[in-house]
């Protein structure tokens, strides 16, 4: 099921590519018109000698279907933009769009004057067919606190085949993008086929600039439909002390893909408990989360932490949260987060359960490193669908200077009881050195009397020699694998041996480029297996081949870890 709506969206992505870069250099016969700081609203704006002069004027003209909008390259138009189905723009489909861009050279800034808590720069209320591209839009130095805003505030109705695309975002301190599914002026129509697409997302003040999301939003329930939020590069969000955001967001959508995204430098001012997160999704059906790269999910200070007092908690690059279903997050890359690599938050919430959601070839390094989740794959208990880990790659050798037990690779916590039958945890490797300064390390700790989950072919490895704990089942601590296994009656095939990684550790950051799609792959190449590793085909069979791991590469047998 996965693979068949990768494929479809992949299609789409291709195909609404192609239609931004058609209808920007051979439009389809409609109007274009075009403003510029040299032009005159008494002007007919339909070309470049007689243009409009303001933002203003384009909020007052009625368009017609497939019409254009263009503002002069290298020039800056201060105002808010509003383009609704139920004023100017009243008409237009996927097959003649309208469209909002540049002309001349370079892309034109549009500047915020609307602060306010529920403005926006640029709305886009209920049309249908609709591509926003090659602009830099700014918040001027203003509280607005949107960027872009897409609504659909005819209750009943559905606005479809939106993109927004290659332009620069920054400065706003709710997101830069907001995809909602209830109107901030009220009424809670539906969006489908939304489309995030090669942009750069970003605060102005670095780290700790005060924007809270690049990519985020909400639903009606589950609304919004079939969304793409793939090529965007998202940095330099730091958000609020109480902050519950991150780069790149789905909530209350059904169907969407995450892809190829690079999110980075996330959450510096938090000092609450319950966010942020890298690249996550909430509330929400059916989402695949896959080629991301996320690193620098932290604080400021470690003094923010809970451990050190200041409360806040989780940094965590990828997550599955409350009311996520039937989604996975596979293929993805993640270093150096204060938090966990992968969250499962498995609440459930109103009628959106949790539960029938994999995490799958991924890789970890150096994350948890304040052990703000307790695990480098952080869990609880699914109420009723079940959980599946499995093919992924962990490394650390971060070292804790307090007492505090140091970073698992497996964290369990908070809800006791039985796993719903189908839940696992196989084939991974926990390559974990990391110790606190009493020599005490996990491997795999749970904190809660749990039953009935499957735990199988597992590499654990790395910890110094120690007397201290390594593995934890129900709160109770064990020095050697063999006493734990025998606790818990699971991973009997597990490994303490070398599992011969080509060269853990080196990945750091990578060097790709998101609107390419050209990465994460084909790093980090320091996490593939060594010929002779005893990791090679000694993997449980989960699903069926054929398999593709973590580099693409189609094995018909599987191995332990991400490769």
């Amino acid at each position: 099921m996965f693979y068949l709506n990768i494929n479809l969206y992949k299609s789409l992505s291709l195909t609404l590519a192609l239609t931004v870069l058609t209808v920007l250099s051979n439009p389809v016969a409609a109007t274009h018109y075009y403003v510029s700081p040299t032009g005159s609203d008494s002007n007919n704006g339909t070309s470049t000698s007689t243009p409009w002069m303001t933002i203003g004027q384009v909020n007052r003209f009625v368009f017609s279907p497939g019409d254009h909008v263009y503002f002069q390259g290298g020039q800056s138009f201060t105002g808010c933009v509003i383009f609704s189905n139920a004023t100017n723009v009243p008409a237009s489909s996927a097959s003649t769009p309208f469209v909002v861009g540049s002309y001349g050279t370079g892309n034109a800034t549009l500047l915020s004057n609307c602060p306010g808590t529920t403005n926006a720069l640029v709305t886009i209320d209920g049309v249908s067919g609709f591509i926003l591209a090659k602009l830099i839009l700014s918040a001027n130095g203003t509280a607005t606190q949107f960027g872009v805003v897409v609504q659909n505030s005819a209750t009943g109705t559905t606005a479809s085949n939106i993109v927004v695309q290659n332009s620069d975002v920054s400065g706003f301190s709710g997101s830069e993008i907001e995809i909602l599914g209830y109107a901030l002026t009220g009424g809670y129509g539906n969006l489908d086929r939304i489309q995030i697409l090669d942009n750069t997302l970003h605060g102005v003040n670095g780290p700790t600039s005060a924007d809270a999301n690049g990519i985020t939003g909400y639903g009606y329930g589950q609304n919004i439909t079939n969304v793409l939020y793939q090529g965007n590069t998202v940095y330099d969000l730091g958000g609020a002390a109480s902050n519950v955001g991150g780069g790149i967001i789905a909530n209350g959508v059904n169907g969407g893909v995450l892809r190829h995204n690079i999110a980075h430098d996330i959450g510096a001012n938090s000092t609450s408990c319950g966010g942020p997160g890298g690249i996550w999704t909430y509330t929400s059906n059916h989402i695949t989360i896959e080629y991301n790269e996320v690193y620098n999910v932290q604080p400021a200070s470690s003094s923010q932490a809970v451990g050190s007092g200041g409360g806040g908690c989780d940094w965590v690059a990828y997550d599955l949260d409350g009311g996520v279903s039937n989604s996975v997050v596979q293929f993805n890359y993640s270093h150096n987060n204060a938090g966990a690599a992968w969250l499962a938050y498995t609440a459930d919430v109103g009628a959106a359960l949790w539960g029938n959601n994999t995490f799958r070839f991924n890789i970890s390094e150096q994350d948890d490193y304040l052990n703000t989740s307790g695990g480098i794959f952080a869990f609880n208990k699914p109420s009723t669908n079940p959980l599946k880990f499995y093919n992924n790659t962990m490394y650390t050798t971060t070292h804790f200077a307090s007492s505090t037990a140091s970073t698992a690779c497996f964290f369990q916590g908070y809800t006791s009881g039985a796993f719903p039958n189908g839940s696992v945890v196989a084939n991974n490797i926990c390559y974990n050195a990391s110790t606190n300064q009493y020599g005490d390390a996990r491997y795999f700790d749970t904190r809660d009397l749990i039953s009935n989950l499957t735990i199988n072919n597992n590499v654990y490895y790395g910890r110094p020699l120690s007397t201290s704990p390594s593995w934890a089942w129900n709160a109770v601590g064990y020095s050697t694998l063999a006493a734990w296994q025998a606790a818990c009656s699971c991973d009997s095939n597990a490994s303490t041996s070398n599992p011969n990684l080509v060269n853990p550790g080196s990945g750091g950051t990578l060097s790709w480029t998101p609107s390419l799609g050209n990465g994460p792959q084909p790093g980090p190449a320091g996490y593939q297996l060594q010929t002779g590793s005893p990791a090679l085909s000694a993997g449980a069979r989960i699903g069926g081949p054929p398999y593709t791991d973590y580099y693409q590469s189609a094995l018909t047998s599987p191995n332990i870890g991400a490769y």
